[in-house]
Order: C-alpha cells, then structure tokens, then sequence
C-alpha cells in the first residue's frame, strides 16, 4: 500500500507541476499579447515617464501641404494626457513649443496626438503665430501605426 500511496501522490505533483506550467506559460503569452496601446496606458497611469517618437515617414500624411523631405523624427515627453473610454477608446496628448521656419519666421507649433486602441495614432500638426496665435498654415494631419511611425519609450516616474 505504502508504494501505491507514494505513485499517487508522485502523479498528484506532476498534474500540479503541469498545471502551473501552463498557467505560467498562459500568463506570459497574454503578457505578451498585450497591445502598445494598452501597454501605454498602463505606463501612463502607473506613472512612469512616457516619451512618443514620432517618424513621419513611416506615417501616412492625410490632410494639408505635402512636407518636403518627410524624413522628421522627433520626440516628447508625455507631461499630460487624457484617456477616453466610450465611444472610441483613446488617449490625447499634445505639445506645444516654439520653432522658426526655414525662412526665419518664428512660430508657436501645435502637435496633438490621439493614440487608438486599434494600435494607430492621428497626429495633427498646425502653425500659430506666437504674438496672436492665428492660425498661419494649414493643419496637417497624419495617420500613423504604433511600433512604426509613433512608438514609446518607457523610464521611471519623474
């Protein structure tokens, strides 16, 4: 009786090994699946740092002038956001800052993000002028995929 009892309790230890194998493995693979989109909310109301990188050309420009050249990388850190629920899940942020075009002129840029739970952003971008704010070019907007033309880098919490 004593080596029956010790045979069950050996297959009761590899039934449990087994499950919790798999429920580990379950457990990384949905870890795994998680979308960018979800994984930047989660970073953003965790609190870490979030910076967005935007490449333009890997964007699909839908609306405004053409850019010459549309080999732009640029960045910013996410200082503020807001993430929307219903009807369409997303999260805006925006940025504002000071730039001068080529022909000297300066102008107060205004880059505002929207970042979809389809794993896509629209980034739309419009010039003001600094002393009245009237819009001096006409807004561009583009559409981009996550992990291509905007993607996140992740630190700790400022």
């Amino acid at each position: 009786m004593e080596t029956e009892q010790r045979v069950h309790v050996m297959h009761w230890k590899t039934k449990l090994a087994i499950v919790l194998t798999a429920t580990a493995l379950s457990g990384a693979a949905h870890a795994e699946t998680k979308s960018q989109y979800e994984a930047f909310g989660s970073h953003l109301l965790a609190g870490d740092r979030a910076t967005a990188l935007l490449k333009l050309d890997a964007c699909q420009q839908m609306s405004g002038g053409k850019i010459k050249g549309k080999a732009i990388t640029g960045g910013v850190i996410v200082q503020s956001f807001m993430k929307l629920s219903n009807p369409n899940p997303s999260i805006i942020f925006s940025d504002a800052h000071m730039t001068v075009r080529e022909d000297g002129t300066p102008v107060l840029e205004f880059v505002r993000y929207r970042v979809m739970s389809d794993d896509s952003a629209t980034v739309t971008v419009q010039m003001l002028s600094p002393r009245t704010y009237d819009v001096i070019t006409e807004k561009k907007v583009f559409d981009c995929k996550l992990g291509d033309g905007l993607t996140f880098a992740y630190g700790a919490p400022h």
